[in-house]
């Protein structure tokens, strides 16, 4: 994985609330995100993935 460096990233306490945030909007919707999504999403907002690998790797990672 190559890691992206972004200085716009996120601090940890704002990733926990945006990954709290959009696990109850999922949970509203009728879905939960499985723990593999949760992890990707959170190094997106660290800045150590794009959205595009994140996608990439989850998709890997199905077959």
């Amino acid at each position: 994985m190559t890691e992206v460096s972004d200085p716009d990233a996120l601090a940890e306490s704002e990733i926990d609330e945006a990954v709290a945030f959009a696990d109850a909007a999922q949970y509203l919707a009728g879905g939960r995100a499985d723990e593999r999504s949760r992890e990707l999403g959170r190094e997106v907002l660290r800045g150590h993935l794009t959205h595009r690998q994140a996608v990439e790797e989850y998709l890997a990672d199905a077959v």
